[in-house]
């Protein structure tokens, strides 16, 4: 047998991979056999495989020294030998490890230790019984420790892309490559390849980062960005992906098929700032360190690039850099922090199918369905918040408590733990309790025309069973009943109290407020203020234009500061009405103001029309005349009245009415003054003198 004696080993040095699962290995001593072959095909050395796929090993390396033996009618592989050059006293290794102690390229190879390591101890696995697990190199690594059960990191990146959401933390990296020279292959989300097509952002935006000044170089640290996409629904791969309900739509068709290659920006990593609703399964977007867009702009509180890297804030255009950073910093406090975004979508029509309006469309006055739900905070600390409105279909928050099935169970004597987990008959997990005044107050008041709004649709009443009382819950609120929201106005309230000899108010038989006619401005009195019935689904719907409840069931301070230009603390601007009811304290008072300067209001003027909201477009925008009318109640149901319109000033007292002046009282008409009463006195007192109604002039 060629090699010698069956067992004996032999030192060799791997040639080459054969690339069937061989090596061809050279005998180091072939002085020994003279005769003999030199170079042997051998099994590759492995550590362990199954035969299915299962493999531990490592490429085999030209040069590697093996001991090989004889086996039945071959060579075979015995185990790796030392290589001298690996153990070996190396200086240039030296700060280069985890911890130093022999110099050379196997120094994490210690007492206790079980060490993976890769050539030229690039990077390496060691199971340690003291330290745990680490993974990575001396300057970047992954540490699991069980004994302090601390898992840490000091990666400086760190992203994650799953199905569900995409997460980036890293120093903030854009794709600024032009369209013409972007040839990229792999992902453009996943591939770590693609990280060598994006440049890193710093302080000055237009200029690369640095971490000294030297040379060509100008010190500009890297911004840093912690951000996250949260999907809808599952985000699958291009050709399978959600885009668009019309393109969804497609999809259910037999023939649909799609060639489509194209780099799209929403599948890149770099994507920011760019919720919308062609790609509406990109539904949350959060991003904490600083705002900079897509194509590296650092954002303001409006979203509008900030002057950064031009004229004197720069580090290129000023040549003083000390000025250049005072300015550079001053123009980062005005970038965002915090920015958070829900791609909101609304029905536009009957149609249930969602089409994407264009931001150029001029029937939606005010962008409405483009509208989106966002928080952004910048580094001073301001925010801006928009809350879009719901559609026409949307939902309508009510006033309820939330009761987990199990809860109730156990309060119902089903089950002895109120934490097992039991599933409930028909499937219904959460239960709803209404706690506004309609659903604990019954019956309702006399003047109460009903306890709450209803919520109908197509067929019928719609909405939640309260689980207590086992009635539909009612839109309300807490503490009052909104349909009572100045209740003296209702004509139902009117023709009710007339019918019983004047109620409201007895007034003379000329009076302008007996008047109901609307149109002649002499008395507010409606049908309703509130609407009782909204209706949430079919033609008609009108349950739209809603951006959230708030409840807060204790007492609230809030503070307001003041605006430098005009020192003023708040600016409300209402497109609809404001419907309030105001409880009182112990003393009575519903609303005490003390007010340190002027008390200026206007009443009528220009409305919210077609011209600003499509919704309103059967509205005027023209001046309409404005009304004042105070109605102030007695016990007895009657009402005193002061009312000024277009017509004039009315004031009206079921009591008396008392004008005291401590200096002159001028009466004054530039028409006829008529004073009218069963008795006209002058002088209260002693001196009394009355003019009696004879029919005579005085």
């Amino acid at each position: 047998m060629p090699g010698g004696v069956l067992g004996l080993q032999r030192n060799a040095t791997i040639l080459h991979y054969n690339g069937d699962g061989t090596v061809t290995v050279a005998l180091n001593d072939s002085a020994v056999l003279k005769d003999a072959q030199n170079e042997y095909k051998i099994d590759l050395p492995i550590a362990y495989s199954d035969g299915l796929g299962a493999f531990i090993g490592g490429w085999p390396e030209v040069g590697t020294p093996i001991s090989i033996e004889q086996a039945q009618g071959c060579w075979s592989f015995s185990n790796y030998s030392k290589p001298d050059n690996v153990f070996s006293k190396n200086e240039s290794l030296q700060g280069t490890s985890f911890d130093e102690l022999f110099g050379n390229i196997m120094e994490d190879f210690r007492p206790g230790r079980v060490l993976i390591q890769s050539s030229g101890r690039a990077n390496r696995i060691y199971l340690d019984k003291e330290d745990g697990i680490l993974i990575g190199t001396a300057a970047s690594s992954m540490h699991l420790d069980p004994k302090k059960s601390i898992l840490s990191h000091n990666y400086d990146s760190e992203y994650s892309f799953t199905l569900a959401n995409r997460h980036i933390t890293s120093t903030i990296k854009r794709d600024l490559g032009s369209n013409s020279l972007r040839n990229i292959e792999g992902s453009i989300l996943e591939d770590h390849n693609y990280e060598n097509s994006l440049t890193e952002i710093g302080m000055d935006p237009d200029q690369i980062t640095a971490p000294i000044t030297s040379g060509s170089l100008i010190r500009n640290l890297p911004l840093v960005e912690s951000r996250e996409i949260v999907y809808e629904l599952s985000n699958l791969q291009a050709s399978l992906a959600f885009s668009t309900d019309a393109k969804e739509i497609e999809k259910y068709g037999s023939s649909y098929t799609t060639n489509d290659n194209t780099v799209l920006r929403t599948d890149s990593r770099t994507n920011t700032f760019n919720l919308n609703l062609y790609n509406p399964n990109h539904l949350i977007e959060e991003i904490k360190g600083t705002g900079v867009d897509t194509f590296g702009n650092i954002l303001d509180l409006n979203r509008a690039a900030l002057p950064i890297g031009k004229n004197k804030a720069s580090f290129i255009d000023n040549e003083d850099l000390t000025d250049a950073f005072k300015k550079i910093r001053a123009e980062h406090r005005k970038s965002l922090a915090y920015h958070f975004e829900i791609n909101a979508r609304k029905q536009q029509t009957d149609n249930e199918t969602f089409n994407v309006p264009l931001s150029s469309s001029i029937e939606d006055n005010m962008g409405r369905f483009l509208s989106t739900f966002f928080v952004d905070i910048d580094k001073e600390g301001q925010f801006k918040i928009n809350i879009p409105s719901s559609s026409e279909t949307g939902n309508v928050a009510l006033p309820v408590r939330y009761i987990n099935s199990t809860v109730l169970a156990y309060e119902d004597g089903q089950i002895s733990n109120p934490n097992e987990f039991v599933q409930e008959d028909e499937f219904i997990d959460i239960y709803l309790q209404d706690f506004s005044v309609a659903g604990r107050f019954n019956p309702k008041p006399a003047y109460q025309s009903t306890k709450g709004i209803k919520l109908v649709g197509e067929e019928g009443d719609v909405g939640p069973i309260d689980t207590i009382k086992k009635e539909a819950i009612l839109v309300n609120t807490p503490f009052h009943n909104i349909l009572d929201a100045g209740f003296t106005f209702t004509e139902e309230w009117y023709s009710r109290n007339s019918a019983v000899g004047g109620g409201i108010v007895r007034r003379p038989v000329g009076s302008r407020l007996n008047s109901a006619d609307q149109g002649y401005g002499n008395s507010i009195q409606y049908d309703k203020i509130v609407s009782n019935e909204i209706k949430v689904n079919g033609e008609g719907a009108n349950a739209g234009g809603r951006s959230g409840t708030i409840n807060l069931d204790g007492f609230l301070q809030l503070g307001l500061g003041a605006n430098t230009i005009d020192r003023q603390s708040l600016w409300l601007d209402t497109a609809g009405g404001i419907v309030s009811t105001i409880g009182r304290d112990k003393k009575g008072i519903s609303c005490c103001a003390s007010l340190d300067g002027d008390l200026l209001i206007q009443v009528g003027g220009v409305g919210v029309g077609a011209s600003t909201d499509g919704r309103f477009s059967d509205e005027s925008d023209s001046v309409r005349a404005g009304a004042i009318d105070i109605r102030v109640l007695r016990t007895d149901g009657q009402i005193t009245v002061i009312r000024i319109d277009k017509t004039g000033v009315i004031v009206t007292s079921p009591g008396r009415i008392t004008l005291e002046s401590q200096q002159d009282l001028t009466l004054r008409a530039r028409g006829q003054l008529n004073l009218e009463g069963e008795t006209i006195s002058f002088f209260e007192g002693v001196s009394k003198r009355s003019v009696m109604r004879t029919g005579k002039d005085v």
